[in-house]
């Protein structure tokens, strides 16, 4: 195996690894939709965790100093129950080792606080529940807002498209921004939306009268019609061609192409208007579901800030157990002993 061939399977293992792109996702893809926003929120709006901010900074001046590090100095009887003796400067050296584990351990919290309040989107860190988050938004009653996150929902979805279509010059998977379950939950919003819309809004309601004649699909230039599916892109013939709006996304198969329609809606070119503002309109009832997609979208968004903000968090508080799991070891011993 030459260099180049041992990079280039290395490339694709690592693709595998971090998009999950076999059937059922990878474990890193799994751990990324573990480590969620919510999660974190638990303790980064801990008020004493948002404190440790200031530790990184200045926790140097404000540990290290005299006052503060005898704090740390321990009784004679204790340091002969835990086996340290209680010479001057083995108390010195115990009671110092105490307060480098205090210091690295706030500050590793300090530096995933600084991050949390930095990079958590604004919404989850105020109201890191979902179901908290679905009933604020519904009980604003504001059409603008619905639309506000409706507009995201299908600006991520198409991130969603443009990063599984394609990766930077090295190959790294850009699609890794939202785990599947993220796509899964957007797709079904897309298909409520789809199946409960009245496709023939814009028809007579006149009963008596028979439905027009579908119009003839255009040819193209080599003389054949246009395969449908393909949502109405550039072509304002193709709004009313085949005489049923809806068809324009179904593709072959009988199956909607949510991915178009919902690309649509996004790039709104005037010619579709016709078929986007009645739409959006009708998406105003899913008030609920579109505020839960838009939790589910901003819960998992920015992983590698979340897996950096999950491993500041878990080192700082792994960090300060230390001394104290030491202790308990030691007086355990003790006692058994």
């Amino acid at each position: 195996m030459t260099t180049r061939d041992w990079f280039e399977r290395a490339r694709q293992r690592l693709n595998h690894m971090l998009t999950g792109e076999r059937y059922g996702g990878s474990p890193l893809v799994s751990f990324f939709g573990f480590i969620k926003w919510s999660k974190l929120a638990a303790i980064g709006n801990s008020n004493l965790v948002r404190l440790t901010i200031l530790v990184p900074f200045f926790g140097s001046v404000i540990l290290f100093n005299e006052q503060i590090s005898s704090l740390f100095r321990y009784s004679d009887d204790f340091l002969v129950d835990i086996g340290v003796s209680p010479d001057s400067l083995s108390k010195d050296k115990f009671a110092i080792s105490r307060l480098y584990f205090f210091y690295f351990g706030l500050s590793f919290l300090g530096l995933g606080a600084f991050l949390y309040s930095l990079r958590c989107p604004e919404e989850i860190r105020e109201i890191p529940s979902v179901k908290d988050f679905v009933f604020a938004q519904e009980s604003l009653h504001s059409p603008v807002i619905t639309k506000s996150n409706f507009r995201y929902i299908l600006e991520s979805h198409g991130n969603i498209l443009e990063r599984s279509s394609s990766g930077d010059a090295i190959g790294f998977p850009k699609k890794l921004k939202y785990p599947p379950n993220v796509e899964y939950v957007i797709y079904n919003l897309g298909h409520e939306l789809f199946h409960s819309f009245d496709w023939n809004w814009n028809n007579d309601d006149d009963d008596d009268e028979a439905p027009p004649e579908p119009i003839s699909p255009p040819e193209d230039e080599s003389g054949s019609a246009p395969r449908q599916g393909k949502g109405f892109g550039d072509d304002p013939d193709a709004v009313t061609w085949d005489g049923t709006l809806k068809y324009n996304y179904v593709m072959g198969s009988g199956y909607p192409n949510i991915d178009q329609m919902l690309s649509d809606l996004y790039d709104n070119p005037k010619v579709i208007w016709a078929f986007t503002i009645p739409f959006l309109r009708h998406a105003l009832n899913f008030s609920k579901d579109i505020a839960f997609t838009k939790f589910i979208i901003l819960d998992n968004s920015r992983p590698f800030t979340r897996l950096f903000v999950a491993f500041f968090y878990s080192s700082g508080f792994i960090i300060l157990f230390i001394p104290t799991g030491e202790t308990f070891i030691r007086l355990l011993a003790g006692v058994i002993f």
